[in-house]
């Protein structure tokens, strides 16, 4: 079966010209040159005011940028994929007031858990030339991205017992996976690991051990990862024991000691962040 997809860039609402946003109009304005050039329909307007406009097709693509809330770019892009269309958020086309900057960067996580696609302004004419990339396919194949953090405490390390697959049952490191176009791979570290261990780590305080990328190394697909290392000041190390706590994904988190988590079956790659690890302190 073979078909035609369309094309929509829908301005939610016209950027205005800001101290220190002018960026943001420049890349509007770009995306919509980039837009007109391949024909692509444009819907400049108030959010939902325009949707009727964009009507109802399975096989239409509709880029979303412009001036927006946290509130109005979800419920836009809600209407958006129930109209049977495929919305692609254009991050750093957007546009919001500095009091909402922290909450629509929530939203864009919201969106992303989704499984709604991101992208940058600089990717958008790829996704107008290549039709199948509407279905977050690649004509190359990328890898992906993920943080895994060894803490150190008071000589003993964090670890945590795997509830699913793949590695199932076995220990590994805090980490996960990035959230593209959000996070840097340090707020990535710190993010996985407050969410896996409820620990408050900083990026900063994260010190690189290495980069592991072996592209059989996770078995769902090519990931490249990153091991950091936190070590926990003397001071904070009441506070952070308390505060340790396995999240409902695990089946549990241990505070042990390095020579006998290295006795074990360590999920992953990650007793060579542990053997580095030991080498840094």
């Amino acid at each position: 079966m073979t078909f035609e997809l369309d094309y929509t860039l829908l301005m939610v609402a016209p950027p205005v010209a800001l101290a220190g946003e002018e960026q943001v109009v420049e890349t509007c304005s770009q995306l919509l040159w980039i837009c007109h050039q391949h024909k692509a329909k444009i819907a400049v307007g108030r959010g939902v005011q325009r949707l009727p406009a964009l009507g109802r097709s399975q096989f239409r693509i509709v880029f979303i940028g412009g001036r927006v809330t946290p509130d109005s770019l979800i419920s836009v892009v809600h209407t958006v994929h129930n109209r049977g269309m495929k919305p692609i958020v254009v991050v750093d086309a957007l546009q919001t007031d500095s009091q909402f900057s922290e909450s629509l960067k929530m939203a864009l996580v919201q969106l992303t858990l989704e499984g709604i696609q991101l992208a940058h302004a600089g990717e958008v004419p790829s996704l107008l030339g290549l039709r199948w990339n509407d279905f977050n396919m690649y004509r190359f194949a990328k890898a992906d991205i993920t943080a895994s953090i060894a803490i150190i405490v008071g000589g003993k390390i964090v670890a945590i017992k795997r509830k699913n697959n793949p590695d199932k049952g076995k220990w590994a490191l805090p980490g996960g996976f990035l959230v593209c176009q959000l996070e840097t791979v340090e707020e990535c570290g710190a993010r996985e690991a407050m969410e896996e261990t409820h620990v408050l780590v900083e990026p900063e305080d994260l010190v690189l051990i290495d980069v592991r990328s072996s592209p059989r190394r996770d078995n769902r697909q090519h990931v490249v990862d990153h091991g950091y290392l936190w070590v926990v000041p003397p001071d904070m190390e009441s506070t952070v024991i308390a505060r340790l706590e396995a999240d409902d994904d695990a089946e549990g988190l241990e505070l042990v000691s390095i020579d006998w988590l290295l006795s074990q079956d360590i999920a992953f790659d990650h007793r060579l962040i542990i053997e580095q690890a030991l080498k840094m302190i």
